[in-house]
């Protein structure tokens, strides 16, 4: 019988050389070499199967396979076994258990084939062999995957590796698809059912394309702010990082990064920007902001010296007794009224504040006119001629207006603001709702009409 397994497993070579020579190969090879009888008990183990095992081969002659085998593997192994006489001579292999004599296991492969012994009766020969090494790293291996499939698919967001195209074709995206789009990755996988560009804000596409192209050029990292709808239309803010990928002789290979739903941190961050540069109760901007917008413009008069800024003060009369007559509610009401028939009259270029509670400045930072002004501020009279109601109560109230703008030269904003803030008191002075537009004249009137 060994004959015949060294006829499986050594060169015919080595075949001619003595029986005694056969013996030796068969001790020292690196394969425990067994065989089975009928009753599938060991009628042959090499002296490898002890130095494996720790069983010696001797005592365990006559007794079982199955005895040596991890209870889960049995079953299989045994399977295994009854089915060799369908495969022939096919060299297969399957992997199994066998236990040790401390009580521990070994990961083997079996290799046998089933052929007849001189009575004719069937018998199993083969080769075992230890793999417990690259067992141990492919599970090693397997385990690595899962934790870094798990941990990827536990993200918040989703990890992908797209083309670098106009759709942004998917080849990978992790299981954080589904909460940030709603989509499963099998959905966007190769385009299959939508590709990612059709889901970013058709006003971010083009943002989105020429920053991930300039990163792609200078081989560095982007980092993208945009809007995405998700499967049932809800708009939501991302934050993408990623990268080119590129092979090592430079050709773009494609783009691996992660995108991350910051809705939530977005808003609640626009609000507190909101809250810091906006009045709650009118949303109108700040004295800050405004200042800062009047200052820009300014500055920029430098680049464009035949554009003008001008700016409107508007004086209401009589509000601040009525505040005090009415109480805080009534002035909540009243100043969110002030503030909404001064948005209906200018346009989203402009700006507005408070600068005291009876005293507003507009910004007029826009291709205008003089008669642009003067047609402006007939609007915001008009405006206020109808009474403002608030906590059942009814008040009438006029306003007089005063306009400044940058024609004069190397004005500044804060000179800007005085001379507006002249016209406007020169205008009450003159009995309100009118408009008095600045000229260096009307500071002398002022002054004698304060005078007198």
């Amino acid at each position: 019988m060994l004959a015949r397994i060294l006829k499986r497993i050594a060169p015919t070579e080595i075949l001619t050389e003595e029986p005694s020579t056969y013996t030796l190969l068969l001790e020292n090879l690196p394969h425990i070499i067994f065989e089975l009888d009928v009753e599938f008990c060991w009628t042959t183990l090499n002296s490898k199967w002890e130095r494996v095992t720790g069983f010696p081969s001797q005592n365990c002659i006559g007794i079982s396979y199955r005895e040596f085998i991890h209870p889960e593997d049995r079953k299989q192994l045994h399977g295994y076994f009854q089915g060799l006489h369908r495969q022939g001579d096919k060299n297969v292999a399957i992997e199994a258990r066998i236990l040790t004599s401390d009580g521990a296991s070994i990961w083997t492969e079996v290799s046998a084939v089933q052929i007849a012994n001189p009575q004719g009766y069937p018998i199993c020969i083969g080769t075992i062999t230890d793999i417990t090494d690259r067992i141990t790293e492919e599970e090693l291996l397997h385990a690595n995957n899962r934790s870094l499939s798990g941990l990827l698919n536990d993200l918040s967001g989703m990890v992908y590796r797209c083309r670098n195209d106009q759709h942004w074709t998917m080849e990978y995206i992790s299981g954080g698809c589904m909460e940030l789009t709603g989509y499963t990755p099998s959905d966007m996988i190769n385009n299959a059912k939508l590709s990612w560009s059709s889901l970013i804000h058709p006003e971010d596409r083009g943002l989105v394309w020429a920053e991930v192209q300039s990163g792609v050029r200078e081989a560095r990292s982007f980092e993208i702010i945009y809007r995405i709808k998700s499967v049932n239309n809800q708009l939501k803010w991302v934050w993408e990082r990623g990268k080119g990928i590129f092979s090592d002789d430079g050709e773009l290979l494609g783009l691996e990064g992660v995108i991350t739903d910051i809705t939530t941190h977005k808003l609640q961050r626009d609000k507190m920007l909101k809250d810091q540069l906006y009045d709650p109760r009118t949303m109108l901007p700040k004295q800050q902001l405004f200042q800062d917008r009047f200052i820009r413009a300014i500055g920029r008069l430098q680049a464009v010296p035949k554009q003008r800024v001008s700016l409107l003060i508007i004086q209401f009369q009589r509000l601040l007794d009525a505040f005090e007559r009415f109480g805080e509610e009534f002035e909540l009401q009243a100043v969110l009224e002030i503030a909404t028939r001064l948005q209906s009259v200018v346009t989203d270029s402009d700006s507005i504040t408070c600068i005291t509670p009876d005293r507003y400045a507009i910004l007029i930072d826009r291709i205008h006119s003089e008669a642009t002004l003067h047609t402006l501020s007939d609007q915001l009279l008009e405006a206020y001629r109808a009474p403002i109601q608030a906590t059942g109560k009814t008040l009438f109230i006029t306003c007089s207006i005063g306009g400044a703008d940058s024609s004069c030269d190397n004005l500044s904003a804060e000179k800007m603001m005085h001379n507006a803030l002249v016209a406007a008191d020169h205008a009450g002075a003159q009995g309100g709702s009118r408009f008095e537009y600045y000229d260096p004249d009307i500071t002398d009137h002022y002054r004698r009409d304060q005078m007198q």
